[in-house]
């Protein structure tokens, strides 16, 4: 016992003997001890962390399933646990909104969701906010209020650009409102996300066809009245049915190339111009209107030569592209594309 202490008291006297000799290193020493005790101490709570996300990850994945097996309660219990283990985290509101979404609580839902958006901006959250809308859209459309059914609608397709059945019942109402073009439209988009747009694909498909058929039907009977017009010398009334038909059935090249001559014969130059580009944008053979086309282009920059520089500048682009679709036809006259070139040359040299 005796000896112990005495060995004791000289190791102590050695350590105090060291410090005094060098103390440097005895600071040293106890700066890597206490680096060493910290990096223990953050490893510890490196794990802590982990295991909270971990079990924050199973929350939410227990409450998805509960959701999707309609047991609500439990769902509910799962994400408020998951809220409680990550309160910055906006996929546990996600999973309220949704809850409250089905039980028909729409602006409980939305307030969820604004919350969610405090703490992130991700897509689900978007997507969530567009099947709430379009719930509130279907329940408002069923009472026939249109404008604030179009209204939500809009919001939907702004929060979730993909979502199939907005545009199916966007399509729906706009036939309501008479706006044939702008259904046919949203049909045709509802059809590009087959996904999102689930039992409404055919029926979607069958109104698209029904919208064509009509819409031909119609503008076949309007195009009709503005030949009988025509053949009267009206040309004002004959140009607004002409533009009527183009409305409702653009890709017709014979209505475009009808109201182009309206347009001319009522002193509408720059309109007739794109009309006929128009023509040849859907039949680029039609070598009819495209000489039609270049020789009033040709005409028009004649005169403005000196007269108007803004204006023969414009004549001259036209004419220019005008002239390089002629000569690119391989099934033009050869003595007309040779007419064409001398054309070309004559405005490149003007420059």
């Amino acid at each position: 016992m005796k000896l112990s202490l005495w060995i004791l008291g000289i190791v102590l006297l050695s350590l105090s003997w060291a410090q005094k000799k060098d103390p440097q290193k005895m600071q040293v020493r106890r700066f890597l001890e206490r680096l060493n005790e910290l990096e223990k101490q953050l490893e510890i709570e490196n794990l802590r962390i982990q295991k909270r996300e971990l079990l924050f990850r199973a929350y939410l994945k227990r409450g998805e399933e509960k959701f999707q097996q309609e047991r609500y309660e439990d769902a509910l219990r799962f994400f408020q646990g998951a809220q409680l283990l990550d309160p910055l985290s906006a996929k546990s509101f996600i999973g309220f909104a949704k809850i409250e979404r089905v039980r028909k609580n729409l602006d409980l839902a939305l307030h969820a969701l604004e919350e969610a958006l405090m703490r992130d901006d991700i897509p689900e959250i978007h997507q969530e906010r567009a099947q709430i809308f379009y719930s509130k859209a279907v329940a408002v459309l069923e009472e026939k209020k249109y404008s604030e059914a179009r209204a939500l609608l809009d919001e939907t397709i702004k929060e979730d650009p993909k979502f199939g059945k907005a545009y199916y019942q966007q399509g729906q109402l706009l036939i309501q409102l008479g706006e044939i073009v702008l259904a046919e439209k949203s049909f045709r988009q509802s059809l590009e996300y087959p996904k999102t747009l689930g039992e409404y694909q055919e029926e979607a498909s069958k109104k698209l066809e029904q919208i064509l058929e009509e819409r031909k039907s119609q503008s076949t009977k309007i195009f009709q009245k503005g030949e009988d017009f025509q053949k009267n010398g009206q040309w004002l009334e004959a140009q607004e049915h002409f533009a009527r038909a183009t409305e409702l059935e653009p890709e017709n090249a014979k209505f475009w190339k009808s109201l182009g001559s309206a347009y001319l014969q009522n002193g509408s130059g720059s309109s007739g111009i794109e009309a006929y580009f128009q023509v040849i944008r859907i039949d680029s053979s039609d070598h009819e209107t495209l000489e039609v086309l270049i020789r009033f282009l040709q005409q028009q920059y004649t005169q403005t030569l000196f007269s108007d520089p803004q204006a023969n500048q414009k004549y001259r682009k036209e004419l220019q592209k005008a002239l390089k679709i002629a000569l690119s036809q391989e099934t033009l006259a050869p003595e007309k594309k040779e007419a064409y070139k001398k054309i070309q040359e004559v405005v490149e040299s003007s420059r």
